[in-house]
């Protein structure tokens, strides 16, 4: 099984939200032959910051329910989403070996696309349900480590 990361653009992220399905981008329609129902797939979200796309954070954990041929994409079941907050991408480019490959910012939000190995799924799940308990709690604290 293979692990995901997703890019999509703060103006598509509500759709993708609401609809639950992620549709790739022009000129990436072939990673979709690599992409299996019932793996796992975190979605990060790009901003534009002085007129570059960079990846912001990550929104969620989900699983893939189904591809989409019409128009290519990935039908996504929510594991983790946060609502509230977002897991902060930048301090971790450095761990994650699947962004530490490609280096900038910049052009890690160009990939869109991105094959995780089984350490960068584990760091970023573990992130993820810790920020995510926080935000289920609301009460806004911080677990060490």
């Amino acid at each position: 099984m293979t692990d995901w990361l997703f890019f999509v653009e703060e103006q598509d992220w509500p759709e993708v939200k609401a609809k639950w399905l992620f549709i790739l981008p022009r000129g990436t329609e072939r990673i979709l032959q690599g992409i299996k129902e019932g793996e796992r797939a975190f979605v990060c979200l790009m901003e534009e910051r002085q007129g570059q796309k960079i990846p912001s954070g990550i929104l969620g954990l989900f699983e893939v329910a189904s591809i989409v041929e019409k128009p290519e994409g990935v039908r996504l079941r929510p594991e983790i989403v946060l609502e509230a907050s977002r897991l902060d991408l930048e301090p971790l480019i450095q761990e994650l070996s699947a962004l530490r490959r490609i280096g900038q910012a910049s052009e890690i939000a160009e990939k869109r696309v991105l094959e995780l190995s089984s350490e960068d799924y584990d760091l970023l799940r573990e992130k993820l349900e810790r920020l995510s308990l926080e935000e289920s709690m609301g009460l806004g604290i911080s677990f060490p480590g």
